[in-house]
């Protein structure tokens, strides 16, 4: 509820946007980069530059090949 809040003191961030911006973090496990904002339906430019500037992107996200990776790759 309190990220509900947060989002909406963003300038052109309504209940809608906000909605689908806490959606899609939900299917992605969490935002890593600030360019994942995107691809939530809506958002322009400037708006994910003001995103940008208020939140923390966690970051670190690495690719793992499935078929061939180390127990001590997965472990990472």
């Amino acid at each position: 509820m309190r990220l509900l809040v947060d989002l909406k003191k963003v300038r052109g961030i309504g209940d809608k946007l906000a909605n689908r911006i806490i959606k899609y973090r939900k299917i992605l496990g969490g935002f890593y980069t600030e360019g994942q904002l995107y691809d939530v339906y809506g958002l322009d430019s400037n708006t994910v530059v003001s995103l940008a500037k208020r939140f923390v992107f966690e970051g670190g996200l690495r690719k793992i090949l499935l078929n061939s990776a180390s127990y001590e790759e997965f472990a990472g």
